[in-house]
């Protein structure tokens, strides 16, 4: 069995974020090597060595440049700048040798092994992800994009990809025109155009284990009258993901599941995995 592979798409202001990322990968895979596509626009020299000094022996930092020109007239911000959009293109901008890639956030960090997850079969499915929305919030999105009942909301920040499904029905002119004509109404522009044109091809998986946040892991607490433990999480989370405003590298943080981010920089820190 061959090197994971996975994609990432980061500016600048997130490269340092992105080595404690892929720290927590080698540091949760004994033994194992990745293939790590970096999707960008404008990365230095200086950036690509900062990233592949993380643990050279074990990662194979592969950087793609992206003509963004595609994007111009896509809604963008600070928060959201273009390189959310190259996403969309994976199957476009990445080697045809690749079947399947797994798509993080660079805000994420990895607790467990990944191997089920990587490995597991798409069935029919295009992505494999994990939704964030409860019942009430659910229902506002298929209002907002006009969305047919019951069509999953897809958090876009760890998503199994199926390549080889994808270079035959994904068509980047979908997409475009998708943008153009929501353009007022794209709140999560990636994941409101991924959840419109392909949320009935997505394949659900747990999100307390494949992608939670603390916000998540509040809601899931609050509606189940249960509380959720950290030593369950260190035991059965694989991703855990900072969305949102809360980072772990910010003050102040509003949550619990900042201390896996400490463990992670502190065992950097250390030298572990080089």
């Amino acid at each position: 069995m061959g090197p994971y592979s996975l994609c990432f798409t980061v500016d600048y202001r997130y490269v340092s974020v992105l080595r404690v990322l892929i720290h927590s990968l080698v540091k949760t895979h004994p033994g194992e090597k990745f293939d790590l596509y970096i999707l960008h626009k404008s990365l230095s020299d200086a950036d690509i060595v900062s990233l592949e000094q993380v643990a050279p022996s074990i990662t194979n930092i592969i950087p793609i440049v992206v003509n963004d020109e595609l994007f111009n007239n896509a809604p963008t911000s600070r928060r959201y700048p273009k390189e959310i959009y190259f996403r969309l293109f994976a199957s476009y901008y990445l080697p045809i040798k690749l079947d399947r890639i797994l798509y993080l956030d660079p805000d994420i960090i990895c607790v467990n092994s990944m191997d089920h997850f990587y490995h597991q079969d798409f069935g029919d499915a295009l992505f494999i992800g994990a939704t964030h929305m409860f019942p009430f919030l659910q229902r506002l999105n298929e209002l907002r994009l006009g969305l047919k009942s019951n069509t999953p909301y897809m958090n876009t920040g760890v998503m199994l990809l199926n390549l080889d499904k994808l270079r035959l029905v994904q068509k980047q002119e979908d997409i475009l025109t998708f943008i153009q004509s929501h353009k007022a109404l794209l709140f999560l522009p990636d994941q409101d155009i991924l959840t419109s044109l392909y949320g009935n091809h997505l394949k659900l998986v747990d999100p307390m284990i494949y992608n939670l946040s603390d916000r998540f892991l509040k809601q899931y607490s609050t509606k189940n009258r249960i509380k959720i433990s950290l030593a369950w999480v260190k035991e059965h989370t694989v991703f855990i993901h900072y969305c949102g405003r809360n980072k772990p590298w910010k003050s102040p943080y509003f949550g619990v599941l900042n201390v896996f981010y400490s463990q992670t920089i502190a065992s950097m820190h250390k030298g572990d995995c080089q």
